[in-house]
């Protein structure tokens, strides 16, 4: 007989087996042998299973694609046993003998390395065979050879040991020895027919499964070679979840193989021609997969005659040739439920939990799923003529049935009150059926009722046990609402599911009086009961194990969801933002759109826990500052943080709805109760601050000053310098030459202030024809600045010179100042190049026209005008200082005693300058006017930075900033989103405000005049200067001094409450400087922007040739840094796709061209918007 390839395969595992002779002989003296020993076993596993593969794929007929790769991979390991085998198994010319030649540890480690490498390869068709899904046409091939498959599953439990799936596959070869014995009776008797198929579709089942887990052995087996043992986590993890998702499969809980499993044995006791316990095998198998403390006593045994009665009712319904009716996926489905329950309970008593009544309601259950058996039993005897066949009955169910309310009492002895409350009710149920049965009996031997009045009288019994069960589902479901930790965000689905058990009760209870139609009514209803009742079981038992699984599920989910689009949150504020979210999260409560449902109650809770939180940090924000607690501020930030979020999220859903949202909705939720409790365990001195309950909360009230309240303000910084007049003398005296006089000095120390004076004084006022006034800065526009100028010569602008080109103007502001004296200030001019590009726009004509500018830079001054010294403003003395903020703080009454010191060490630390000395009295306005608190003030300003005025400027508008009331913080940074130099719309800014929610409702005033009140304030603190006045006194416009600007935005930075992008930050510092077109040859990497809010001083074209998204910008506000008049149209659709959560836009800069995107209404959180349509600007809230 000619050598096989797998007797080569044999006998090279005897060889390497054999070697052990060798290992042994060298272990005395070579310290390697334990290498050789791992060697060995690890060729030894390797073969055994690449030959257990290798057997299996010609057991099992495939599909075309499994075969292919199978058949590939058998070859492969085939040709690998012919390379390596070669060399050890010695085969003679006629093919028909072998023997093994010696092995030494040279030859031991080169089978070693070749199996490695074989491995690797046959791995590779190993991970595609297991990537096809055609596994499930798998069939065996007849005979079927029961020995082999019981020796895979025994010998792949050997190879298998080492890893965490062992235990399952020895569960399954305890199995395949208890039923091998009937498959291999099937196997020699077997003809053929549905019963042989019913038991193939089974066999069939497992040996694909099983070769599929051998295949994933292989592939562990290769990285554990690859990795030297050292497996990673990851792929350990991995690995594992395919083979548990493998064994899922075949497992008891899984309704689908259950009802293979079943058919299966059904089929193996009808060709058997025998009755063997052909269920025990199956119940010792559930038993070992569910066991909990005596489940062998209590629940296996109540299994396997649930099986046997299923059995008996499946088996009657074919001798006497009935249709299969739904009885048997019915009763599948309860056992299923069953099994779902005992794995629960053996998981809670893993963990060490103790049972208090989960497995004695489990045994009640299957007590009254038996009595349910026993009647169906009945009826279909009933079907055949032969109504009570009771014999039948008990000789299959032997000892349970007609003693089951005996046993039911004598379990009931040890059961608590609330177990044996709903086991007496199960006992009653029991021992009525047991009553009627016997009753009828009677009543039928004698001829007293027919067999329909039986037939009825069975399925009411059946529906009462049906109603029973679904009343005690009902009770159950109540239970569990009132356990529910928050009583609100009970499931909206639990509680429309306990009022549908409850109707469906009620119909049953009804329906329960039409006897006549029993027939029609039972099998409905029953049904109905089987659809509710697994999802039932399920989902209170879900509710149970939700803690235990939650945390890994949360933890995948939180890595699959999004990242929140900001990555750092506002700081300013924080109570003020958790108000406004409970303002929009009533807003939304109350408007109720579709997108909420599913969140809804946990929306109401996160409201109620804002409220009470907010209610909290309010009253410490008003009681002292919260900074100073490191506990408060960092509770502070975590709710400000979770508050940032729960706005993103639900937002995004109105939006959008996903979920991830609707996910993360509730485990913000969590966190929210979380933090809710820390807060709650805060102790302060404040008595008010607490957190509320949530039905005490209320409103915060604000303080806000009235303008009515707020004290005259003088817009001029009083300036007790005696250079007043020098200057005014180089203005209107002197050379009858066109003259350049230039005012030089640092930041913050009255030149605007100064030239204004200059301006506005009488001796200029008369002396000449005409005045402008025009402000430069850092980044100007010619055009604009031409138009300024014009503004103030003309009194205002036509439409027909707003549309002259930038010669044309210069055209006529020349025209305009021939023959006239006039007096041009340029102030904070930065570079000589704006005085080149205007100079031939100033005539000179000889009659002492002057040019007036204000520097920081006395280059710039020289540069402009080279034949006069600039006249460099000097700082004020300390008594200079001091009198300046006496008349600031005091109004001309004079400073208290107490006083003097202390405010004199103040006004020293200001180092002489006046915009320092200006804002610290803003400051001393506003506290108490006592030694210790200006004593704290003094003290607040360190001394480091005493040498440098604009330094120690720096640092008292930081007191002041941090002096300021909490709600006016973000009411003030805001003012750095408008350009340098420029004033303010008053209107505009208001609008701002309130659409950003920093305005909240009060009911003694309007939102509009507690932020008219809010501005006062800030003016009063001198932090805001008024650069215009209406009629009736109140501010049309404002604007913020430079050094004040920059504080701001450097605080605005430092706390994320806004990002300010310009020409310096990419891409746009790439792009070309030109106002034209310009093409660019590569395309910039799209820009994501993380901040909250988003300001861009930038040229038009050069925001549209970039491609930019905020998905979690908030306000979005553009201001051109050249082009001042909005001339081309631009396409802003982008901005609805890529902004979709906006709640400010202002693009009153951009013409929009005619016609208005009807794409801003998709932007549904917009409050506040401006935009420009040609020339005319449209804005809405």
């Amino acid at each position: 007989m000619a050598i096989s390839r797998f007797d080569i395969i044999v006998f090279f595992l005897d060889a390497v087996r054999g070697s052990s002779k060798f290992i042994d002989a060298v272990a005395r003296g070579n310290k390697s042998h334990r290498v050789h020993w791992r060697q060995r076993d690890r060729i030894l596993g390797d073969w055994k299973l690449l030959r257990l593969i290798c057997e299996a794929i010609h057991k099992l007929m495939r599909d075309e694609d499994v075969e292919r790769v199978m058949l590939n991979m058998g070859f492969k390991i085939q040709a690998a046993a012919e390379e390596i085998g070669g060399h050890v198994v010695i085969i003679n010319k006629n093919n028909t003998q072998m023997k093994l030649s010696p092995v030494n540890g040279k030859t031991l480690h080169d089978y070693y390395s070749k199996t490695i490498k074989w491995m690797e390869e046959i791995g590779e068709d190993a991970e595609h065979l297991l990537d096809l899904s055609g596994w499930s046409s798998c069939r065996l091939q007849s005979p079927f050879d029961v020995s082999f498959w019981l020796q895979f599953v025994t010998t792949l439990a050997d190879i298998v040991d080492d890893t965490k799936w062992s235990q399952p596959i020895g569960a399954w070869r305890k199995y395949m020895e208890g039923v091998s014995r009937n498959l291999d009776f099937v196997a020699a008797a077997a003809a053929g027919g549905d019963d042989v198929n019913a038991i193939n579709d089974f066999v069939t089942r497992v040996a694909s499964v099983m070769v599929r887990i051998a295949i994933h052995s292989l592939k562990y087996r290769i990285h554990y070679g690859k990795t030297e043992g050292k497996i990673k986590t990851v792929e350990m993890i991995k690995l594992t979840k395919s083979v548990v998702d493998l064994q899922h499969e075949i497992h008891p809980t899984n309704p689908k193989f259950m009802e293979f499993h079943f058919h299966f044995l059904v089929a193996l006791h009808k060709i058997g021609g025998v009755k063997p316990d052909f269920s025990s095998h199956y119940s010792n198998y559930v038993a070992t997969k569910v066991r909990i403390r005596d489940t062998r006593e209590i629940c296996s045994r109540e299994i396997y005659g649930l099986l046997k009665l299923l059995a008996f009712t499946k088996l009657k319904q074919q001798e006497e040739g009935e249709e299969e009716d739904q009885t048997i996926q019915i009763f599948l489905a309860e056992i299923h439920t069953v099994l779902i329950e005992m794995e629960f309970l053996k998981q809670k008593e893993r963990k060490g939990e103790q049972l208090i009544h989960g497995h004695s309601e489990l045994r009640i259950n299957v007590f009254l799923l038996q009595t349910e058996l026993f009647l169906k039993g009945m009826l279909f005897c009933n079907n055949q003529g032969s109504t009570f066949r009771t014999e039948d009955l008990l000789n299959h169910v032997k000892g349970d049935v007609p003693w089951m309310p005996k046993k039911l009492i004598r379990f009931l002895e040890n059961l608590t009150h609330w177990e044996a409350e709903y086991g007496n009710k199960a006992l009653a149920l029991i021992k009525q059926v047991d009553y009627k049965v016997a009753s009828l009996h009677q009543l039928f031997e004698a001829k007293k009722i027919t067999e329909s009045t039986v037939r009825n009288s069975i399925l009411l019994l059946l529906l009462n046990i049906v109603v029973f069960k679904a009343e005690a589902l009902f009770e159950k479901l109540q239970l569990e609402r009132s356990s529910a930790a928050n009583s609100e965000a009970y499931r909206k689905d639990q509680i429309a599911l306990l009022v549908l058990l409850n109707l469906f009760t009620l119909l049953c209870n009804q329906l329960k009086e039409e006897t006549e139609e029993m027939d029609t009514i039972f099998p409905q209803t029953e049904t109905s009961d089987a659809g509710m009742a697994g999802p039932i079981h399920n989902m209170i038992i879900s509710s149970s194990r939700l803690q235990d699984k939650l945390n890994p599920i949360k933890s995948t989910l939180r890595v699959v969801s999004p990242p929140f689009p900001l990555s750092d949150f506002p700081k300013t504020y924080k109570p003020g933002f958790v108000e406004f979210l409970i303002g929009s999260l009533e807003e939304l409560l109350n408007y109720d759109p579709a997108s909420i449902k599913p969140v809804r109650n946990y929306i109401k809770e996160i409201h109620l826990h804002f409220k009470s939180l907010g209610s909290f940090l309010m009253k410490v924000s008003e009681s002292l500052d919260i900074n100073d607690n490191p506990e408060v501020k960092d509770l502070s930030g975590h709710v400000a943080n979770i508050a940032y979020k729960i706005e993103f999220v639900i937002d995004s859903i109105v939006v959008d709805p996903q979920w991830q949202g609707f996910f993360l909705v509730y485990d913000l939720l969590e966190e929210l109760r979380i933090v809710n409790k820390r807060a709650s365990r805060i102790q302060l001195t404040t008595p008010e601050a607490k957190v509320l309950d949530n039905k005490h909360v209320s409103q915060v009230p604000r303080n806000v000053i009235s303008r009515d309240d707020t004290p005259a303000i003088n817009g001029m910084v009083v300036d007790p310098r005696d250079e007043e007049q020098s200057i005014t003398d180089q203005l209107v005296k002197g050379s009858s030459k066109f003259g350049i006089v230039s005012l030089v000095g640092m930041p913050g120390i009255g030149k605007t202030t100064m030239a204004w004076k200059l301006f506005n004084c009488q001796k200029v006022l008369s002396h000449f024809h005409c005045r402008a006034w025009c402000t430069v800065s850092q980044e100007y526009d010619k055009r604009e600045l031409l138009l300024e100028i014009l503004r103030d010569i003309l009194h205002g602008l036509t439409d027909e010179i707003r549309l002259m080109t930038n010669e044309d103007l210069q055209l006529k502001l020349h025209q305009c100042l021939l023959r006239n004296k006039f007096l041009i200030v340029m102030d904070d001019v930065w570079d000589a190049g704006v005085w080149n590009e205007l100079r031939n726009a100033f005539p000179d004509d000889a009659n002492g026209s002057r040019i007036l500018i204000t520097s920081r830079l006395r280059d710039v001054a020289l540069q402009i005008g080279p034949d006069i010294d600039p006249h460099s403003l000097r700082l004020f003395s300390d008594d200079e200082s001091w009198n300046l903020l006496v008349e600031k703080v005091f109004h001309g009454e004079g400073c208290p005693e107490e006083l003097l010191l202390v405010g004199k060490e103040i006004a020293k630390k200001c180092k002489g300058l006046p915009l320092a000395v200006v804002a610290i009295s803003g400051l001393l306005q506003k506290i108490e006017k006592s030694r210790a608190s200006w004593g704290k003030i003094a003290k607040g300003l360190i001394a480091e930075v005493m040498e440098d005025p604009k330094a120690q400027c720096m640092e008292i508008f930081e007191l002041s900033y941090k002096h300021l009331p909490g709600y006016l913080k973000p009411c003030f940074l805001y003012l750095a989103v408008f350009l340098e130099d420029k004033d303010i719309p008053v209107s505009k800014l208001i609008r701002f405000w309130l659409a950003e929610g920093f305005i909240h409702d009060s009911e003694l005033k309007s939102l509009e005049g507690i932020a008219e009140g809010y501005l006062m304030e800030l003016i009063s603190r001198s932090l805001v200067e008024v650069s215009k006045r209406r009629s009736n006194g109140t501010v049309k416009s404002c604007r913020l001094h430079d050094l004040l600007r920059d504080f701001c935005q450097l605080k605005a930075r430092a706390e994320n409450f806004f990002r300010l992008v310009t020409r310096s930050d990419e891409p746009y510092a790439s792009f070309p400087c030109s106002n034209f077109g310009f093409v660019i040859d590569h395309p910039p990497d799209p820009v994501t922007y993380e901040a909250y809010r988003l300001c861009f001083f930038l040229k038009r074209l050069h925001l549209f040739k970039s491609e930019h998204f905020g998905q979690g910008t908030r306000s979005l506000i553009f201001f051109p840094s050249a082009d001042s008049e909005p001339r081309s149209p631009y396409n802003i659709s982008f901005i609805w796709q890529k902004y979709k959560l906006l709640r400010v836009l202002d693009f009153e800069c951009i013409n929009l061209g005619s016609t208005f995107d009807v794409g801003i209404t998709s932007l549904v959180h917009l409050r506040d918007y401006m935009i420009r349509l040609s020339y005319q600007i449209v804005f809405g809230t």
